[in-house]
């Protein structure tokens, strides 16, 4: 189907079009070729997200850590004291 172009149309323009749209699906192409060979769990180390989940996940464990140093300790054993028995009735 063929259809006209109108007078206001210059062929450079539609060349031009033309290329671009071709640029586009190369790109495209090549990006999904890209992804292909590096895999979808790559990251880019300086992503601020990436940054930020590292430290969550390393306050995370240290958390934990934590806790369980905390669920191993037991109460402090007091010194027994002895007091000494006063006999109130024979001071006087």
């Amino acid at each position: 189907m063929n259809t006209p172009l109108p007078q206001s149309v210059s062929l450079p323009f539609v060349f031009q079009i033309t290329i671009n749209v071709g640029t586009a699906h190369c790109i495209s192409k090549l990006s999904y070729i890209i992804l292909t060979f590096v895999g979808s769990d790559w990251v880019d180390p300086n992503d601020p997200t990436v940054i930020a989940e590292a430290q969550l996940l390393g306050a995370a464990s240290n958390i934990e850590a934590a806790a369980r140093r905390l669920a191993e300790l037991q109460p402090r054993r007091l010194p027994k004291v002895q007091y000494a028995v006063l006999d109130v009735h024979s001071m006087k």
